[in-house]
């Protein structure tokens, strides 16, 4: 009983293709990460301008792919993915300050 190589081509090979842009933009988002789990383990926060500046850094890119490319629907599921991000975050905040009970929606 060996390992199968064979199992990662099988996987590559699904039908799933990433276009020079999405590589691109998974090693950049790795690298984010890598350097800000450093910084969360030497100070134990992650600096609000890693994660504002990995923001800008994709969406001018995908700007600039869009336009080289003739293709404004890539630019656009960036935008769709942040916002998608963005109500995700938004709705487990609120379900955390529920649940401790310190959203309070009275007018009084």
């Amino acid at each position: 009983m060996g390992f199968d190589f064979n199992m990662f081509n099988n996987m590559f090979n699904s039908g799933i293709k990433l276009g020079y842009g999405e590589a691109f933009l998974l090693a950049i988002g790795l690298i984010w990460i890598a350097v800000a789990v450093i910084q969360d383990f030497r100070k134990r926060e992650v600096a609000n301008w890693w994660n504002f500046s990995l923001i800008v850094f994709a969406l001018a890119f995908r700007a600039f792919v869009a336009v080289n490319n003739s293709n404004i629907w890539f630019f656009y599921w960036g935008l769709i993915g942040l916002a998608l991000g963005f109500v995700l975050s938004v709705i487990l905040i609120i379900q955390e300050c529920l649940q401790e009970e310190t959203l309070n929606f009275s007018w009084h």
